[in-house]
This record gives structure tokens, sequence and C-alpha cells, in this order.
């Protein structure tokens, strides 16, 4: 880690603003709840299809999966 981006990291708050403190930007996905063997997963897939093409999208275990605002 270079002195700059080690000052940079030590800079930003413990509980950053995703946004406005780290840059991100949101988008929504849409959620599918797959059921297969007695197993449950969630699939997230971006609004854009051609990402789905670059195989960007999460597969998750559904009991692994928590709403982020529901966790403070």
């Amino acid at each position: 880690m270079t002195v700059s981006s080690e000052s940079e990291w030590e800079a930003v708050a413990d509980d950053p603003h995703p946004q406005r403190d780290l840059g991100y930007r949101g988008e929504t996905w849409e959620v599918i709840s797959v059921e297969q063997r007695g197993s449950e997963h969630c699939l997230f897939l971006p609004p854009e299809e051609e990402c789905i093409w670059r195989e960007e999208f999460v597969i998750a275990e559904a009991e692994l999966v928590c709403d982020l605002a529901d966790a403070r």
C-alpha cells in the first residue's frame, strides 16, 4: 500500500456512506428466489442485460441474505 492510498484509507469514516464517501452508485437488481432439491438460493440480476452476459450476477444461499437496512 502506498503512503497516499494508506492516508486516503485512514481518512474514510468507520461507517462510510457508500455513495458520498466511497463513490459507489446504487442500482436496483432483480432478485429471484430459486428452490432446487430442498435448497433455496437467491439469484441477483443487474438491470443491464450485457452485464449478465459478462457473468456479473450473484447467486447466494437464501439463509445468508439479509436486507442491510434491517441489519443496523
